[in-house]
């Protein structure tokens, strides 16, 4: 995703830690292994995902002709915001470009001869099965993989379940990327992922001393970029920034660059009004602060990859970025 602020795409401490530790951990792995790294929204997940698929990519780029070493997917809903184990399987038959498969759906379509056989659900598991073995892929990338669990019930999610675990085997390994719903939905309830699962957290800025210290120095970046009223906004704003983005940086990129559009359209510069006018909702702030709550709790479940964090040493006394006490804090009750 091109950086809305930012000229390149920033990297900050939890980003970097969680794509240095995902990273050695794909590579070094040799098969038979699930590596799962959920985050909340805006987190920068999926940017986490491209980059790997992109230096996974080079580093298999001698491959034998006719095989695929790599696949990705991005999962989407196919009905009812929901996804089937049918579709699924027709979604990784076509990442492996299988003949049958590969045109169908598409716009061509009708220029293509398509069989009406084949397209039962046990008759598209078995050439899922083949095309593994003949692709000889070594790894399947799956992003926004908390689709997964928007099933209708539990035995469908069982049934998805059964549906991707071809996707790690004895020589290749499995790597989703998604939401927190992945752990609190029930996805890693599964025995096939008992003792293969690996599960990285990026998590967003939390109100700690550690935290709020790299959250300024985001702002003061990010700050740069932006036409202010006050230079300083950012970091006197920043406690309150942090609560009403829940610490995720894309959030809080979104918040900046609609403002920065406003500053634009308006021809004014941004200031503590314009910050508070587009501020996700209370409710919208609170739905985003359950999913992390859940997911948090949910991630005791397992044995968690904690990635090596810079600390930033701790500062004594008032904060540099804390409001006086005299002067009247930015709220979400000044709406």
């Amino acid at each position: 995703m091109k950086p809305l602020i930012t000229k390149g795409l920033l990297l900050h401490r939890n980003f970097v830690s969680a794509e240095n530790a995902l990273r050695s951990l794909v590579l070094a792995c040799g098969g038979d292994q699930v590596i799962a790294l959920v985050g909340c929204t805006r987190a920068g997940k999926s940017t986490i995902f491209k980059r790997l698929v992109q230096e996974v990519t080079r580093s298999t780029v001698d491959h034998a002709k006719g095989t695929l070493p790599l696949i990705q997917l991005n999962i989407e809903t196919s009905q009812d915001g929901r996804i089937s184990p049918k579709y699924l399987t027709l979604q990784m038959l076509k990442a492996l470009g299988h003949a049958k498969y590969i045109h169908y759906g598409e716009m061509d379509e009708a220029n293509h001869y398509i069989p009406s056989r084949g397209f039962d659900e046990s008759s598209m598991r078995l050439a899922l099965n083949s095309a593994l073995n003949h692709r000889q892929t070594r790894f399947a990338f799956v992003d926004e993989a908390h689709h997964l669990t928007h099933t209708k019930s539990a035995q469908l999610r069982a049934n998805v379940l059964q549906s991707i675990k071809c996707l790690c085997a004895v020589d290749r390994t499995l790597v989703l990327v998604g939401g927190y719903e992945l752990a609190y939905r029930g996805m890693f309830d599964s025995a096939h992922f008992a003792g293969r699962l690996h599960v990285m957290d990026l998590p967003p800025y939390e109100d700690t001393s550690e935290d709020m210290d790299v959250w300024v120095e985001i702002s003061k970046r990010m700050g740069r970029h932006l036409p202010l009223a006050n230079p300083k906004l950012l970091v006197n704003e920043a406690e309150w920034l942090r609560h009403a983005t829940n610490g995720s940086v894309g959030l809080l990129e979104k918040l900046l660059f609609d403002c920065k559009v406003k500053s634009q359209t308006t021809s004014s510069r941004i200031d503590r009004k314009m910050l508070l006018a587009h501020a996700p909702s209370a409710s919208e702030n609170a739905v985003i602060r359950k999913d992390i709550d859940l997911g948090k709790e949910a991630l005791t479940r397992f044995a968690v990859i904690k990635p090596l964090l810079h600390q930033a040493p701790t500062r004594k006394g008032r904060r540099p970025f804390q409001q006086k006490p005299t002067r009247r804090p930015l709220g979400l009750e000044e709406a």
